[in-house]
């Protein structure tokens, strides 16, 4: 077998090989396809999310291992991928916890007037203030609305400017 040449994409490689006695040609991936776990460039990207990061932290520290790195484009292929699933599955559990919440109320009798469960929460909210002697106001804020029974995120937001 003879290696031809390498089509990479991310951090997964292809190494394209050929049998120099039947011409059969192949390529074999450093990852395998049918793998059900994670793909090496979502883990990537998901790991330095982890840890507060940025591509510019994942193209150091690969650089640092001596591996080639993702391209932006790459990178925000998998970020998107990512912050899509992290969205829906926290649509998800603040809806679960909405109902749990509702639930409780139910259960205590507190019900209104009009006939639907009246919900004890917590909410807070946050509008950043930096110096650069300009307003003194970020373009961007936070809030979050807990519920007092079940101490779980009902309603989490982030607003821009």
């Amino acid at each position: 077998m003879k290696i031809m040449s390498e089509v990479r994409k991310g951090l997964n490689s292809g190494i394209s090989m050929k049998c120099e006695m039947c011409n059969f040609q192949e390529i074999i991936w450093t990852e395998d396809p049918h793998n059900e776990k994670m793909p090496v460039n979502t883990a990537a990207v998901s790991g330095i999310l982890k840890i507060g990061g940025g591509f510019a932290n994942l193209e150091e520290f690969l650089s640092t291992l001596d591996i080639p790195p993702l391209s932006s484009k790459t990178y925000q292929k998998e970020h998107n991928t990512i912050a899509t699933a992290r969205e829906k599955v926290a649509e998800i559990e603040m809806y679960s916890a909405a109902m749990e919440e509702k639930q409780l109320a139910v259960q205590a009798g507190e019900i209104g007037p009009d006939g639907f469960p009246t919900l004890t929460v917590v909410v807070d909210g946050c509008w950043a203030k930096r110096s650069y002697r300009n307003n003194y106001s970020s373009l961007s804020g936070a809030a979050a609305i807990v519920g007092f029974r079940t101490k779980k995120v009902i309603y989490m937001g982030v607003r821009n400017r």
